[in-house]
């Protein structure tokens, strides 16, 4: 088993990892907590898909079952 490199802040959850390297967290996050991760990101919940068909499902058929929060809009 691979040692974990992912260590989130007491209060500030993972948001240094996000802020230095959002694209190489999510990829980290994928490979060392599997397909759905979640992790704080300051004072909020996040949860991370990976899995491409559970994807699809909550951004194309189930779409309006899933909450996705407006966070990260303004990075958009």
């Amino acid at each position: 088993m691979s040692k974990q490199t992912i260590k989130p802040h007491w209060l500030f959850g993972v948001i240094k990892h996000i802020k230095a390297d959002a694209l190489g967290f999510m990829s980290t996050a994928q490979k060392e907590l599997g397909n759905f991760a979640q992790y704080k990101i300051g004072p909020y919940k996040a949860m991370q898909v990976s899995d491409p068909a559970a994807v699809y499902e909550i951004l194309v058929k189930q779409a309006d079952k899933f909450p996705k929060g407006t966070l990260f809009w303004r990075d958009l």
